[in-house]
């Protein structure tokens, strides 16, 4: 059936990545996840991996940089030494997470756990703040 098709699809993204089954704490394998913008018709969507090779976390800041890089600026190394580059969101733009503006130091994996929607997509809403006021 579509649905036990869907929980196959879903394990096999939302699994660990050494053990295969989801434990707490834990990183996924991959983040699924769906930018939309106010300069495109269509949505970008892929997967995420929410740590990089040397066990540091990737965050909103970096997947914003990797797809979408005119919506961020780099500003330097990041403080907290389990996340490797800090970012500021672009002059002009707005990204929201579930209508909230989500601050991009915020580990993937976190907005995943708690700003999924229930089809485990992480939807991100990159909108041009000049457009929001009229």
């Amino acid at each position: 059936t579509r649905y036990r098709r869907f929980l196959q699809t879903k394990k096999a993204v939302v699994s660990t990545q050494s053990t295969g089954e989801h434990i707490d704490n834990a990183p996924y394998r991959c983040i699924p996840f769906r930018i939309y913008t106010d300069m495109h018709e269509r949505y970008i969507q892929r997967l995420f991996k929410p740590m990089t090779e040397d066990d540091k976390l990737t965050t909103l800041g970096q997947l914003m940089k990797q797809f979408l890089p005119d919506s961020v600026v780099e500003v330097g190394d990041s403080d907290d030494p389990d996340i490797l580059k800090s970012y500021e969101v672009a002059a002009g733009k707005r990204i929201k997470i579930q209508g909230i503006e989500t601050p991009l130091n915020t580990p993937i994996q976190w907005l995943s756990e708690h700003l999924s929607h229930a089809d485990n997509f992480l939807y991100i809403v990159v909108s041009d703040f000049e457009q929001l006021a009229t």
